[in-house]
């Protein structure tokens, strides 16, 4: 480098800073190179002896470059060797940045999508720089760069956890770091069942109020909550839980520890209230409690959940029939109501006892009115109400109901009286009869009859074919008659 005698005295080999010759001579043109701070080093640097001036941007004229304090500075001509100079500051270390990135973050550290581990070296001095290390997971995965002045390592993450280790070197030393990383893109497991496992009633229906039980897993954040909506997402319900009645479409939940959900959903209904029933009967049009005419009979109520599917009624204990039922026939009935919504839950009323009596009385003369009458006959005569209300009294007129007489009956029904017809002409005659029932109802029946009183008779002793009497001789008479007094009595003689 055209050095001469001015390395007399100078010992090159003992700066390690500026092995190259940083000693300074006793004149300025000696000086063939002068020293500078270059990349973190004393670097020699070219002179001009044309200009006196340091590539370093020293200016000199009486004074060469130096190195003061670290610092390209001019300095006095007498300096004559670099071993006078400070001791500059040595080259930093390189650093290390760790960053554990995600493009979707969830719950508690946790990364849910584009997980990424990031380890950035760099060398200050803008040396050669390797990065190296692992993320700490089951396969060792390893991070790696290299470069000139820094380098970047973006690593994917697999799913699971763990702490990455990281070294970044230069050839001024090492620095280290740790990065913890949890990553969970997989949302997790979900299943469901039903006690009853399937609808115990009609058409889909729970009419037992089921219990929805949630099962799920998670194999990387763990399971955090299983949840039940009825509503569409507005409350929520823990697992396992007993459904109340109504149609519900279920949003159900697994929600893992890193905020992945897992959804589904599934139709229900339950109904475990038997609806409300409302029999309704007509009110009584006759007597005693007794309808006297044909009516019907109503099944009414309400399910507020299903809805009424159907509606029936039996009698006494017979079949069920669909309502509304006609009651026509005489008789006592009992009625039993029932009610069933479309789940299949039943209610059912009653007995209510039901009274239809819709004929009155029938009459029966008795045999002794088809015969002739007279004096005091016994006459007799039954009445009878079939199913119905039974009789409930009954009365004779003789003179087409001007006057009646009231009659009385035994258990059966039967009736009898033994009426004066001593003083009836004898003819044809009518009797009414007028009856009535419990319920009301009355009828009136009318008989014609014959009276044949019978009338006085003579009976002559001796009485024989050829009998004879004479003045002289006595008659021996005797007038017969049956219920009738004698009113009078006339004798008549005849002969020669």
């Amino acid at each position: 480098m055209g050095v001469s005698s001015a390395w007399a005295g100078c010992i090159p080999d003992q700066d390690p800073y500026c092995p190259s010759g940083c000693c300074m001579g006793t004149t300025r043109y000696d000086i063939p190179t002068g020293c500078a701070w270059q990349g973190g080093q004393c670097r020699p640097t070219g002179y001009n002896q044309a200009t006196l001036t340091c590539t370093s941007g020293c200016l000199t004229s009486s004074v060469a470059c130096g190195v003061v304090n670290g610092q390209c500075q001019l300095v006095p001509h007498d300096v004559t060797c670099c071993t006078d100079l400070p001791t500059p500051t040595p080259p930093p270390p390189p650093v290390l940045t760790l960053e554990f990135q995600c493009a979707t973050w969830g719950i508690g550290g946790w990364c849910r999508q584009g997980g990424t581990l990031q380890a950035t070296g760099t060398d200050p001095s803008g040396g050669q720089i390797t990065v190296d290390g692992s993320l700490g997971d089951p396969a060792s995965t390893s991070i790696h760069c290299q470069g000139s002045g820094s380098c970047t390592a973006t690593v994917p993450l697999p799913e699971g956890q763990g702490t990455a280790h990281v070294t970044a070197t230069s050839q001024y030393g090492q620095a280290q770091g740790d990065q913890p990383w949890q990553y969970d893109p997989t949302p997790p497991q979900l299943t469901f069942a039903f006690s009853p496992a399937a609808p115990d009633g009609h058409n889909g229906w729970y009419v037992t109020a089921p219990t929805l039980t949630l099962h799920g897993s998670d194999a990387t954040s763990g399971l955090a909550a299983l949840r039940i909506s009825p509503d569409g997402g507005t409350t929520w319900q823990p697992s396992p839980w007993t459904l109340p009645d109504g149609q519900f479409t279920l949003l159900l939940q697994a929600i893992d520890a890193a905020g992945n959900i897992t959804q589904a959903q599934t139709a229900v209904r339950v109904d475990t209230t038997p609806p409300q029933i409302a029999p309704s009967i007509p009110p009584p049009d006759g007597q005693n409690g007794w309808h006297i005419s044909p009516f019907i009979v109503q099944v009414g109520g309400q399910d507020a959940t299903s809805g009424v599917a159907a509606a029936e009624i039996a009698l006494d204990n017979g079949p069920w029939q669909p309502a509304p039922l006609t009651i026509a026939a005489d008789g006592v009935y009992a009625l039993r109501f029932r009610l069933t919504d479309a789940a299949g839950n039943t209610a059912q009323a009653g007995p209510e006892q039901v009274r239809l009596d819709t004929t009155p009385p029938r009459a029966a003369w008795g045999p002794a009115w088809q015969q002739p009458l007279a004096c005091t006959s016994a006459l007799s005569g039954t009445l009878d109400d079939g199913p119905g209300s039974g009789v409930a009294g009954a009365a004779l007129s003789w003179d087409d109901g001007a006057t009646w007489l009231p009659l009385t009956l035994n258990a059966q029904g039967r009736w009898s009286l033994q009426p004066d017809l001593r003083a009836w002409p004898s003819g044809s005659h009518q009797a009414v009869l007028k009856a009535w029932d419990a319920a009301g109802l009355q009828a009136a029946y009318r008989h014609t009859f014959t009276v044949a009183n019978p009338a006085p008779h003579i009976v002559v002793a001796p009485l024989h074919a050829d009998a004879r009497w004479n003045f002289w001789e006595t008659l021996t008479y005797e007038v017969r008659t049956t219920c009738l007094p004698i009113a009078r009595m006339r004798i008549v003689v005849e002969g020669p």
